[in-house]
Formats: structure tokens, sequence, C-alpha cells
């Protein structure tokens, strides 16, 4: 079999690659890549058995199966047997490639999986030092999901609860929940508190929980976000029966002042701030002691109440405590969107003793919920704006055009053949074909119109500021865009000489 000429095109594969005789199962032609993976010299894998690379007896299956032409394309991991005996982890592609009309080959891609084996044994010795440190951690840790399932509690959680044997080796979250609910003081408090945590996801709590078997636990919460989102909740559980038994009341609440995840300052009754917790230090930027003089009302405003400076003082005289959403500014200058808490605290003989201030820093949650927003009103799939934005824009330019005397023009839109694309190449690949009509739309279309997709392969134009000639203009325009189908599966778009590529169908790659 003369392969020869096909060498120079292996050599410019960044893969291994072998070309596998399909009838002897025998190494034709090989490029570097492939053999400076097994570490031996160029040209001293062609002629040899793939057979003798194998490890195990799985992998003799294997090559059984290719040999019998079970399938044209097979996706496997394996071991690569070295010439000195060792072993090298890879992912192999084996397709049968057609080099002329009598000369069938199989080409074997190989990639090297020694890096990812080694970062998967890192990531399990990983979560294993975790799992071991939850476990020597003197705090009881529980962890759930959304709904309240446990993904996992520590060494230390069980022994707080008295956590019975058998329910610590069966999973059932329901009998977990039901115990923690019966083993404290007051079960009405505990359940309603459970439930206004639950309510409140991107909420962090601090609070206490007294046990029937004597012990008085502090219980912190904080939610478990990801990209912004909160996927679950961590509860920490520290007992504190001691710490109570030994310290005096006002001890107690200095520590709760130091460790609260909000930011808290104390303000005397001229609003001149005295004290402040570390994590007002992190949210104005600059350490207790520069903190300590400023003037708290400075500090705040609300554009939601029009509330600034001294109007918060007169807030606080009808209720002695005001809460709302607020901007804080930091040293930076850089407005800050908080939750903020105030509160008058004032003696026996209504005299005002100091002013205590309680923020949260807002960002995450409104960005959170800028991006729900966002999805709302969006297609997942193609970011074009779905059905309900879309009947929302129909409805302001119908009113723009009964205020203005103009015109404007809906088009709808289906694909031809859309469900063969699905049904012959996948939904994956019809996606790629709904999100490449989508770049088109957008490119045919001017700033002030909108393409939406309202469904499956349906799309809506709206056309504003248009008559019927414009209307059929644009609709051409969207026609006309040409689309030109390779041999290689993929297609050009190509619009005032931009183009975008997606991959398409050569058989359903022309437009109607």
């Amino acid at each position: 079999m003369n392969v020869e000429r096909w060498q120079s095109l292996l050599e410019g594969m960044i893969e291994a690659v072998w070309l596998v005789d399909p009838l002897t199962l025998r190494i034709v032609a090989a490029n570097r890549a492939a053999t400076s993976m097994l570490n031996m010299e160029p040209g001293k894998l062609v002629g040899k058995p793939v057979t003798e690379l194998a490890t195990t007896p799985e992998d003799q299956f294997f090559w059984e199966d290719v040999a019998a032409g079970l399938a044209d394309h097979i996706l496997s991991e394996t071991l690569l047997l070295l010439e000195d005996g060792s072993t090298v982890p890879v992912e192999r592609r084996v397709s049968q490639v057609r080099l002329s009309a009598e000369i069938v080959v199989y080409q074997v891609a190989i990639s090297d999986r020694t890096e990812q084996r080694r970062v998967e044994q890192e990531l399990e010795n990983l979560l294993a030092e975790l799992r071991a440190t939850l476990d020597s951690t003197a705090d009881g840790i529980l962890v759930t999901d959304t709904d309240g399932g446990v993904r996992g509690y520590n060494q230390r959680f069980a022994e707080l609860w008295d956590m019975p044997n058998e329910l610590m080796i069966r999973k059932d979250d329901a009998a977990t929940h039901a115990w923690m609910t019966q083993n404290v003081l007051n079960s009405a408090e505990y359940e309603s508190r459970i439930r206004t945590i639950a309510n409140s996801a991107l909420t962090e709590t601090r609070d206490v929980v007294a046990l029937r078997n004597g012990r008085i636990l502090e219980r912190v919460s904080m939610p478990q976000l990801a990209r912004g989102r909160p996927t679950g909740r961590v509860y920490s559980f520290r007992d504190i029966t001691q710490q109570l038994a030994n310290e005096s009341r006002l001890q107690l609440a200095a520590e709760v002042f130091e460790s609260s995840l909000d930011a808290i300052c104390v303000a005397d009754p001229q609003g001149v701030i005295a004290a402040a917790n570390p994590s007002f230090e992190r949210l104005y930027g600059l350490p207790v002691e520069q903190i300590k003089g400023r003037v708290l009302w400075s500090m705040i405003r609300s554009t939601q109440y029009e509330l600034s400076g001294q109007d918060f003082l007169k807030a606080l005289a009808h209720s002695n405590a005001w809460e709302g959403e607020a901007s804080f500014l930091p040293q930076s200058g850089d407005e800050v969107p908080i939750l903020a808490s105030l509160v008058r605290v004032v003696s026996q003989g209504k005299e005002i003793l100091h002013y205590i201030a309680f923020l949260k820093d807002t960002t995450e949650k409104l960005a959170a919920l800028q991006r729900i927003e966002e999805l709302a009103f969006s297609d997942p799939l193609t970011s074009l704006p779905n059905r309900a934005l879309l009947h929302e824009r129909i409805d302001f330019s119908l009113e723009l055009c009964e205020r203005e005397h103009k015109k404007c023009a809906i088009v709808f839109i289906d694909l031809d053949h859309f469900k063969k694309i699905n049904d012959s190449m996948g939904h994956i690949f019809g996606d790629q074909v709904l999100v490449a009509v989508a770049k088109r739309l957008r490119s045919c279309l001017r700033q002030s119109d909108t393409a939406a997709r309202t469904g499956g392969d349906e799309f809506v134009l709206l056309l504003h500021d248009t008559d019927a000639l414009g209307a059929e203009a644009m609709v051409n325009r969207v026609l006309q865009a040409r689309v030109r189908t390779c041999r290689s599966g993929r297609f050009d778009l190509d619009h005032n000489q931009q183009h975008r590529h997606c991959h398409l169908s050569p058989r359903w790659g022309e437009p109607r």
C-alpha cells in the first residue's frame, strides 16, 4: 500500500496520527508526533501491529470490532504500551478514510491525556484534603441545596446534634431535618426561622439555637453562589455553651459585632462614627482608625426615599429605625448599592445614646437580578428578543405610529426543512443553524429594527418607520444574503463583504 504521498499531510497535524491497514491492522504510516509520544525513532512505528501497543484484553476486543467494521468512527480512552514497558493514557479516535477508489485505511488520531489524568488526581487529592479539613474543624458543617436537600455534613455536626448511627448510614433528608427539629427547645420557632432563611436565597444569617441536650449553638448560614446565582446554603454550628457561661452579654455582643458579615458602625448623637467592624472597614476602604471621626450621614443617601444627610435623623425620630435601599459612598468615591438598616438607641429618659448602621453590599444581588431579567426577555440560544419582549416592542411601535402618523411592518419567517436537519444531524447541529440564521438576520436589519425568535425555527422581524416597499426591500435583503456550501460541511454567510461561519449540512445549506 503506497501511502508515502500522505506522509506530508500527517506531519502537518498537531495530534499524533497513525494510518492502519484495515486487513492486517498494521501501521502503514505515522507522523513524528506519534513516534514522539511513544518515545520511538521516526519510522519505527511503520509495520508494527496495533495490537502490540495494546495493554489490556479489552483493547484486543476493540481492534477486533474495528477490523469487523462495526463502526466508521470510534472514540475511546485507553493505555498505550511504550517500549520500556510503561504506559501512557490517551484518547483515541478511529475513523475510516478513503485515500483513493481502491485504498481504504483507518486513521487513528491520539491525544495524550497524561496531564489531564494528573489534574484529575490532584483534584481528587484536593477533595480528600477538603473533606479531612471539614472533619477536623471545630465547627459542625451542614451543606444543603436550594430545596433544603442534605448534600453532606461533617463528623463534628453529627456530634453536636447527637445524630444516631442508623441515620448517618442511610441518606434520608426528611429524617435528618426531623431529627434536628425535635432536638431543639423551641421547634416552632426553629422551623419558622429555617423557612425564612430558605426564602431569602442571598441572605447571610447568624443566630443562636438551643438544643435539648443542653448545648447552645451559634448558627451561621451563607449562600452558595455559582455565577451570581444561589446553588445552595452552608450552615456552620459552633458550640458556644461554655462561652456564654464564661462571658458577659456585652462581650458576646462585641464578638458578634466583630465577626458579622454585615458592615456595622456605631455613631454618637451627632452622627460621628465612634466604632466600626472589619466588614465596614472593607466596605469603606480604610482602617477603623481613619474612619473614626467621620460623619455617618455623609456616607449614605437614598434615592428611593429621597433621603440624605440630616433627612435620616428626621426619619429615625419617628420610629427609632429605618430600613431601605440606599447608596454608600466609600473612600474611592464609587457609589455602592446597599441595603441599610439604621437604628437610633435611646435611654429610658429618651435621650439619644448613639446610632447603629447595618449595611449590606447588594452589588452581586442586583447583578443577579439583572441577569434574571435579561433571561426573561431574550432567547437563551440566539440572544434575540423573545416573544414577551417582542410583544412589548410591537405595542410601543404601534403607539408610536399612531402618535406620529407613521407605519411599521411585521415579517414572519420560518425555515424550510429544519425538522430534517434536526432529525438527520441532531439538535446540537440544528441549534447552530438557528444561531447562524439569527446572525444573518441581525446583519440585514437597521439598528432601529427588531429580530426576534418566537420559538422553534420561527422568527419575526419588526420594522419601524417603513411602508410596504420598505418591508419588501428588507425581506429581499434577507433572501439575497447568499449561502455558499463547502465540501467540508461548513458554509459562509456573505453580506456586505462580511463572512460569518456556521456548521450546516451541505444538503440543507441553500436558503429557500
